[in-house]
Parts: C-alpha cells; structure tokens; sequence
C-alpha cells in the first residue's frame, strides 16, 4: 500500500522492469497486486523502499507458479 504519489513512481519502475501488474486498488491508498519472479523478490522490494522512503508497505502474499516464457531474440 501507498499514496497516490508513491504508486506513480512504483508503477513507473514496474513497467521499467516489466513486472506484471495484477491488479491496482484505488482507495484512501493504493494497493496493487504485482507478480514478481522469485528472483526479484527482495529487489523489488528494496527498491519499492527506497522509492518511497519507507513509506509504502509492501509484503509477499504468497507464490503462484507460471509456466516459463519462451522469448525470441532477433538480431
């Protein structure tokens, strides 16, 4: 969760790094539902911080599986 200023700049970074956005909650905060590859995880998280200055709240909510994209590289 976080305000509306910091959902700009998360969502700007998400993008950025092509990380799913599931769903977004618009409220008296904003709460979205990203999908991040485990990997990632406590990057993204670190970041989200960083962007914020702490002030948003971010927790894991669990793990789904999805079936790896095969990707095409053109030169």
């Amino acid at each position: 969760k976080t305000d509306y200023n910091g959902m700009g700049k998360i969502r700007y970074m998400l993008e950025k790094k092509e990380i799913t956005i599931k769903d977004i909650l618009y409220e008296a905060e904003v709460e979205m539902q990203v999908i991040v590859p485990a990997q990632q995880w406590e990057d993204i998280r670190d970041e989200v911080t960083e962007l914020t200055s702490g002030q948003a709240k971010v927790r894991e909510a669990g793990e789904e599986y999805f079936p790896e994209k095969k990707v095409s590289h053109m030169d």
